[in-house]
């Protein structure tokens, strides 16, 4: 009976006020500690790009999990292969067990041996099963299967396993008192068989008090695909933890595979002594639209039945007991699903709200739901084993290093079927909906009326395809694939469109493909898409779209061409690229002074790099486009608050109250864009670019009297060559008074990249240049490293558009993706084409970069390698937690990169920076000497630390001193 002093976990939620009853609550409070809980929301996992040791472990039963058990891994224990059956993983415990008999017989274990090792024991709460035995240490390798069949080592570890030679099953275990079983039934000893793994984590509070992360062989590994991880200073970056998926175990976090999670913060267990050991994920559960309770989650993948444990739950579970889980969904919030305990005849079994997540029936364990806890208290017990089925809505990650439990809605690929069309009539509505049904052969064809608004009802149909129609030819806008969904509808307009459908067989969503077996502008949106923008203002976005589509080029394909034609000579080795400007352009950057700063900044490196290589440069502007930017996150916690990330000035705000995205941010892109360009060349065109401008060539700056007496070397050649040209007369040319300068940014935001994708066609004797469609939004756009998958949007996008592009190549790009990624956005193999801008990290640049320019001769495909020396260095400072990064890492990957160049008998024809004309303070390191407390002087940036003008300017010299001591064709 509860006592009058007793301190519940309802109690101590209800005392709290916390937003959206998010609570992450430990088990095992005493009174008073309710004071002291801090409410959590859903948080941003950052992970660093350099971080990238990660391997993909395939499950081996496909049929089985996670509908009818657990999943099974390919594994070799103690030297011995455990056979193609594989070995069942199970997140529910931690550990791998083994039976005495198994141990001796299969994996050729000495008992003798075993006894001397430490005596232990688990205790499995939903079987009552208890295993006793002993801890001996153990190698483990998982494995894959190459295309032969034969093994492929994944990961390597090092780990005790559990051997044991009794078992019972356990009606009654008691855990903070040792190995205490009541009334034992079933006992076997001996030489018992059994084997499963266990790498679930914060079990020890459930029957497995000695179950810690030392037990888990995900947890211990010191080899990755052949490569040493041990170590906390291994250069073989790792971030520890895994994903589990429904086909799969990833091991190993990077920026790329948490790229769809949502995280909780994990509280450490109880007198916890290990950087890696953290209590399970907390959730809120309602039985019967009670009251939500705060408790432990366990996503299990050993088990098909969910368990559940409240004080609210009796035993046996009755049928239409509703049981309502708030767990995330894929909009980060805490949504969650509904189970229903439902009962046909004799049998118990459940219904749930999320497909395929119903699992085989809803079991009661401790109905009064009281346990004891430190300091005699005694609390209410809440628990949820979710049971295996949660991954077909579902995937799970555990974040061991920093303590979060990562959770990501699965979205399934619809299979839509090829609709070849025939338009009939002319009266075909402007645009149009096609209303798709795959489990009958129907498709209904709706007109697209932006003022009226029709629900397609969640059991009526499995994709919705918007439709525009231009000089007769539809052209695919969107499609849709998660019901239901509220869209336009003109109820009037229905008897406006004939058209004639026939059905193929059922293939991947390529919608654009059914109406044109060929590119289109639009075909993208039949492809998974990254760092995708959702604007809960549809009618507006549409609008916006409209009126992007009707608006003049920002720049025209003759100019794009001749930017082609230039870095044909940078790919040939006769020219060099230069390519700078912000992280992330903000539309106050749109002013006279701030654009005049990053134009002299550029033309005066220019000056200095031309000096030293003696070739001409091609310049280009991170500049008039700019915005967008990619994040590791959709949404960030400000003040307390969970709140969308920054995506940019074209998106949304900087500012808490403008995060939520609004379309008309993308036609002010436009007009900023438009009105940066349209100064930069009124700029140049007055003179501006002249060599006789007289730019500031201080150097005061610069505290190494050496460095600083090497750089007023260079600038006095440069100013004493123009005065000499000067004085002879050969400063007339207009080439002397004038320069080309391009702009480009990250092709991120398709729908903006698709308004501005313009047929064009070269007149015979006018202009030149590759008939086509071009992205006339800017003269170069990139790909970026999380959006360059080979089936992707991105992709998909690039390999239509005539423009030069660039690929962003980081350490995660696999060699042999080389030869299909050029295939498929260069496919003439043109020069000057395709720009790969390697980014690494001055401490990888020297393990990869020479393996992917191998992988890329052997394609045969013409690149301009150009070096990012910006991205994969960048650290948080340690006083201010401010992102920064350090000028001699930045000189180090581009000296390395230049060194390997050379080795390889190939030419680094560019360089790639991110940088101001503005005296801010972001990067530390440079003549000038700024440290980490100098960061906080002038801090601008909204987004990745930038090099200032002194700072580029060093870097321009730096490559200027290097290539005048290394010319390229010596």
């Amino acid at each position: 009976m509860r006592t009058p002093e007793t301190r519940t976990l309802a109690t101590l939620v209800e005392s709290i006020d916390c937003r959206n009853d998010d609570i992450n609550l430990s088990l095992g409070l005493k009174p008073g500690d309710f004071e002291k809980i801090n409410c959590q929301s859903w948080i941003e996992l950052s992970i660093p790009d350099d971080v990238g040791a990660t391997v993909e472990i395939p499950f081996v039963t496909p049929n089985r999990f996670p509908n009818n058990g657990p999943p099974s891994v390919l594994v070799t224990i103690n030297g011995r292969y455990a056979g193609d059956s594989g070995v069942q993983m199970d997140t529910g415990s931690t550990g791998i067990t083994i039976g005495k008999g198994t141990w001796v017989e299969w994996f050729n274990g000495d008992w003798s041996e075993a006894v001397k090792y430490e005596r232990g024991w688990k205790f499995l709460s939903s079987s009552k099963k208890l295993y006793s035995g002993h801890w001996v240490p153990t190698t483990l390798t998982f494995h894959g299967k190459a295309a032969d069949g034969t093994l492929t080592d994944l990961l390597k570890a090092v780990v005790p396993v559990l051997v044991f030679d009794t078992y019972y099953i356990c009606p009654k275990f008691t855990n903070d008192q040792g190995s205490v079983c009541t009334a034992p039934t079933d006992q076997k000893s001996g030489n018992v068989t059994g084997l499963y793994m266990g790498v679930g984590f914060g079990r020890e509070q459930d029957g497995m008090v000695m179950c810690t992360p030392d037990k888990n062989p995900l947890l211990n590994v010191y080899e990755v695909n052949g490569r040493n991880v041990a170590g906390r200073n291994n250069p073989n970056k790792y971030h520890l933890g895994y994903i589990v998926r429904s086909n799969s175990l990833i091991w190993g976090l990077t920026s790329t595979n948490i790229n769809n999670f949502r995280w909780l913060s994990l509280q450490k267990q109880p007198n916890a002594t290990d950087y890696r050991d953290w209590a399970m994920a907390t959730l809120q559960v309602s039985v019967n639209d009670g009251k939500f309770r705060s408790g432990s989650l366990l996503a299990d993948t050993g088990v098909t039945q969910m368990y559940l444990s409240s004080p609210d739950v009796p035993i046996p579970i009755p049928p239409s007991y509703k049981i309502n889980l708030k767990v995330p969904d894929v909009q980060g919030s805490l949504a969650g699903y509904v189970v229903t305990a439902k009962r046909v005849g004799n049998n118990a079994t459940a219904e749930s709200s999320i497909e395929g997540t119903a699992p085989a029936y809803v079991g009661a364990t401790n109905t009064a739901g009281i346990v004891s806890g430190p300091g005699g208290g005694v609390y209410e017990r809440v628990f949820v084993n979710t049971g295996s089925r949660f991954w077909n809505g579902f995937e799970a990650a555990f974040d061991a290093a920093g303590g979060h439990w990562g959770v990501s809605k699965k979205t399934s690929s619809p299979r839509m079927r090829l609709i070849p069309m025939d338009i009939m009539s002319s009266q075909l509505s402007s645009e149009f909906l096609i209303w798709i049904h795959t489990d009958a052969n129907i498709a209904k064809v709706i007109p697209y009326d932006i003022n009226r608004n029709f629900l397609l009802k969640r059991n009526l149909l499995s994709s919705v395809a918007l439709f525009s129609v231009r000089r007769g030819r539809p052209l695919l806008r969107r499609i849709m694939t998660t019901p239901p969904v509220h869209l336009p509808l003109s109820e009037a307009a229905r008897g406006a469109a004939r058209i004639r459908t026939s059905f193929a067989d059922s293939v991947r969503p390529e919608a654009a493909k059914a109406i044109a077996n060929e590119w289109a502008p639009s075909s993208w949106q039949s492809k998974p898409i990254k760092q995708e923008v959702i604007y809960p203002d549809q009618a507006a976005f549409e609008k916006a779209l409209s009126k992007l589509e009707s608006l003049p080029m920002i720049v025209h394909p003759t100019e794009i061409n001749k930017l082609k034609s230039s870095l044909k000579d940078v790919c040939e080795g006769k020219a060099f690229l230069l390519q700078g400007g912000d992280c992330a352009e903000l539309f106050d950057y749109c002013t006279e002074s701030q654009i005049d700063a990053k134009i002299a900044l550029l033309l005066q490196m220019s000056l200095v790099l031309i000096h030293g290589l003696r070739l001409p440069v091609v310049r280009i502007g991170r500049i008039a486009g700019q915005f967008a930017k990619p994040r590791s996150s959709p949404t960030e916690i400000v003040n307390g608050k969970e709140i969308p990330s920054f995506r940019g000035d074209n998106i949304n705000g900087f500012d808490p109250s403008e995060r939520t995205p609004e379309p008309s941010r993308l036609v002010q892109a436009y007009f900023h864009s438009s009105t940066t360009l349209n100064y930069i060349r009124t700029r140049l065109g007055a003179g501006y670019a002249d060599l006789h401008h007289p730019f500031n060539w201080s150097l005061s700056h610069i505290q190494d009297s050496e460095v600083k007496a090497k750089y007023l070397k260079t600038v006095e050649a440069l100013t004493d060559s123009l005065s000499f040209m000067k004085t002879i007369g050969a400063d007339t040319a207009s080439s002397l008074r004038g320069v080309d300068f391009y702009t480009s940014h990250e092709g991120l935001l398709l729908e903006y990249e698709q308004s501005f994708t313009r047929k064009w066609a070269p007149t015979p004797g006018v202009n030149g240049g590759q008939e086509g469609w071009y992205n006339t939004s800017a003269h170069f756009v990139w790909i970026g490293d999380r959006t360059r998958q080979l089936d992707g949007a991105h992709v998909e996008y690039f390999r239509g558009i005539e423009n030069p592009i660039g690929i962003k190549v980081g350490p995660s790009f696999k060699e042999e993706e080389f030869g299909k990624l050029l295939d498929i956005v260069n496919p003439r193999r043109e020069a000057g084409k395709v720009t790969l801008i390697t980014r690494y990290g001055c401490d990888k640049v020297e393990s990869i970069l020479p393996g992917h320019i191998e992988a890329v001769k052997k394609t045969g495909h013409p690149v301009i390698w150009q070096c990012d020396p910006m991205h994969g260095n960048t650290r948080s400072s340690p006083g201010t937690g401010l992102k920064t990064r350090q000028y001699s890492s930045i000189m180090s990957e581009i000296l390395s990169a230049l060194k390997i160049h050379k080795e390889k008998g190939t030419w680094l024809g560019g360089i790639h920076l991110e940088l101001t004309g503005d005296n801010v303070t972001e990067c530390v390191g440079g003549s000038e000497g700024l440290t980490d407390e100098d960061l906080s002087t002038n801090y601008q940036t909204y987004c990745d630390p930038r090099l200032n003008e002194k700072q580029a300017l060093d870097v321009a010299f730096t490559i200027s001193d290097h290539y005048r001591k290394n010319p390229f064709n010596t």
